[in-house]
């Protein structure tokens, strides 16, 4: 179980999970009410230049 809502922002898009071993925590933050963001489109693939920018988001949120 989760404390509180999570939210967790992706650096990819929502069909490429990453690393692939979160897929697990991905399916509990949505099936505990939590929220995922990414601001990429569904099929964009995680790498190195999108980390950095999602990151600025997560220091938003924080």
């Amino acid at each position: 179980m989760l404390i509180g809502k999570t939210i967790a922002v992706i650096g990819s898009g929502f069909n490429h999970i990453y690393p692939k071993e979160n897929k697990d925590i991905y399916e509990r933050i949505l099936n505990e009410d939590g929220l995922i963001l990414t601001e990429y489109e569904d099929n964009v693939e995680a790498c190195s230049r999108n980390f950095p920018a999602r990151n600025r988001i997560i220091s938003r949120i924080v």
